[in-house]
C-alpha cells in the first residue's frame, strides 16, 4: 500500500520547472559483498521502476523537498520484494539534469562460493551429445558468474535471470538445442542442465553408395555397417547437422575407408550430405590402384545374333599411373556356355577422354577403343577392328547407377546392324 499512497502524495508539481522522466533517473545498487552482474542489473531495473513511479514528472526542487519520503518508500518497497539481502539504506541525489538513486544492500550470512554444473542430453546418441557439449564449454562460467557471491536464499529470486542468461547462451553457442536447469542451493550450488533437440529433426535417412572403380556389389558388403554409422543422425536437429556437415562427412568417410575390404583396395571415400527431415547421404568410394567392373548386357533388336543377346563382362584393370591402365576382360555368354577373354591398355587423358586397345584371344584380333564421357548421364564409345574391317559405336544413357541404356551401331562382315542394349551394372 505504501507505493500507491506515496505516488499520490507526490504527484503534484510545478509544470514550469525542469521535470524528471525515465531518461534521467540513474540507479546504482551496491552490496557489502560480491554481487553478480546479471543479478545487479535486474535489481537496478526493479529499483528504476519504483523510482520512476515516484518521481516521474517532478522537478528537482520537488524531489529534494520530498527526498526523505522517497528514500523511505524505495527502501521499504524494494526490501519487501528482495530475498537474500537487506536494504541498508537508499540515497537520492539530484542535479539540474539527473537524479541519482543509490541503494546499499547487506547480504544474508550464507552465500554461494562455488558452482558444480552437470550437463545432460536427452534424445540424442552419446556421440552427438559429445559434439554438442563441445559447443557449450563455457556453460560452467555462465552459472559461476551469475551465482558466486549470491546469498543462498536469493537463488529462487534469481531463477528468472539465470534462465534468461541460459537461453541467450544457448542461442549464441548451440541454437539447435534448448536447455532447462534444476538447482540445489548451498555453499556449493549444484546445477543440472538438460539440453533437448529443437525441431525440425532428421526422421529418415536415404543412403546411396557409389563407385566408379569397383562394382556395386563390392560396396554392398559394407552397407549395413555404413547404415549403422549414419543412423546416429536420427533425431538430431537438421540445423545442427548442417552446421557440422563437414565433420560428419569426414567422420563417415574415414570409418568406411578403415574397413578391411576398403583398405585392401586402397579406397578413398567422399561423403555428401543433403540435410532435411528426409536426409540423403551419398558415399563416393574409389581406388587409384584398380578399375574393376561387372556388367550384364541384354540386346534387343539385334539381327542374326541370338547367341550373343545376353553377355556378362568382367573388367579387371590396374593403374600403373593415374593415366595408364592395363587390364583384362572376361566375357561370358550363357547361350554358348563358354568364356572369352581379352587384354589391353587404356590411356586416360582426363575423366572425360579415354583411348586404347584390346586383343581378343578367342578370335585373335586387335581393336582400337575410344570413349568420351559428356556428363554423369551421357557417354559415347567407338571400337574399330582393322583386321576384320569392322566397327561398333554406341551412345549410352545412365538411367540409374545400376542400369544404363545404349543405342548401338555396328558393321561386321560387311553388314550393318542397330539395336538397343540394356546394361546392368553389378
Amino acid at each position: 500500500m505504501l507505493l500507491p499512497v506515496c505516488v499520490f502524495l507526490f504527484s503534484f508539481h510545478n509544470v514550469n520547472a525542469a521535470v524528471t522522466d525515465d531518461s534521467n533517473i540513474a540507479v546504482d545498487v551496491v552490496s557489502a559483498g560480491p554481487l553478480p552482474v546479471m543479478i545487479k542489473n535486474r535489481m537496478q531495473a526493479s529499483v528504476t521502476v519504483i523510482a520512476e513511479q515516484l518521481m516521474d514528472g517532478k522537478s528537482p526542487d520537488e524531489i529534494n523537498a520530498g527526498k526523505a519520503q522517497y528514500e523511505t518508500v524505495i527502501k521499504e518497497v524494494f526490501d519487501k520484494i528482495l530475498i537474500g539481502y537487506t536494504v541498508d539504506g537508499v540515497t537520492i541525489a539530484t542535479s539540474d539534469e539527473q537524479v541519482n538513486v543509490t541503494v546499499n544492500l547487506l547480504p544474508w550470512d550464507d552465500t554461494i562460493t562455488a558452482v558444480d554444473v552437470q550437463i545432460k542430453t536427452d534424445g540424442v546418441s552419446p556421440e552427438i551429445a559429445a559434439l554438442a557439449m563441445a559447443d557449450i564449454k563455457g556453460m560452467h562460467d555462465l552459472f559461476a558468474e551469475n551465482l558466486c557471491g549470491l546469498p543462498v536464499d536469493a537463488v529462487d529470486w534469481s531463477n528468472g535471470v539465470l534462465k534468461h542468461s541460459l537461453d541467450d547462451f544457448m542461442e549464441k553457442n548451440l541454437p539447435e538445442f534448448r536447455a532447462d536447469f534444476e538447482m540445489q542451493p548451498g555453499a556449493t550450488a549444484k546445477v543440472v542442465v538438460t539440453i533437448y533437440p529443437r525441431m525440425p529433426v532428421i526422421r529418415n535417412i536415404d543412403l546411396m553408395m557409389r563407385s566408379d572403380t569397383v562394382p556395386n556389389i563390392y560396396l554392398l558388403q559394407e552397407r549395413v555397417f555404413f547404415q549403422n554409422q549414419i543412423n546416429i543422425l536420427l533425431g538430431v536437429p537438421v540445423a545442427f547437422v548442417d552446421r557440422h556437415k563437414e565433420y560428419f562427412a569426414q567422420k563417415f568417410a574415414e570409418a568406411l575407408d578403415k574397413r578391411s575390404s576398403f583398405s585392401l583396395l586402397g579406397m578413398h571415400t567422399d561423403v555428401d550430405i543433403k540435410t532435411g527431415e528426409q536426409t540423403t547421404i551419398t558415399s563416393h568410394s574409389n581406388t587409384a590402384k584398380y578399375n574393376i567392373g561387372i556388367e550384364g548386357w541384354a540386346d534387343f533388336g539385334r539381327h542374326n545374333s541370338e547367341d550373343e543377346n545376353i553377355t556378362y563382362r568382367v573388367h579387371l584393370g590396374r593403374f600403373l599411373t593415374p593415366k595408364n591402365e592395363f587390364f583384362t576382360q572376361i566375357f561370358f555368354k550363357p547361350q554358348e556356355t563358354e568364356v572369352d577373354w581379352a587384354a589391353g591398355y587404356y590411356y586416360h587423358f582426363d575423366k572425360k577422354w579415354r583411348l586404347g586397345g584390346r586383343y581378343f584371344f578367342e578370335d585373335q584380333y586387335w581393336s582400337i577403343d575410344a570413349q568420351r564421357v559428356f556428363n554423369k548421364k551421357w557417354l559415347a564409345r567407338f571400337e574399330y577392328a582393322p583386321a576384320k574391317d569392322s566397327w561398333e559405336g554406341a551412345i549410352r544413357y545412365n538411367l540409374h547407377d545400376f542400369v544404363s541404356l545404349e543405342y548401338v551401331w555396328q558393321q561386321a562382315d560387311h553388314e550393318k546392324d542397330r539395336w538397343l542394349r540394356l546394361i546392368g551394372h553389378f
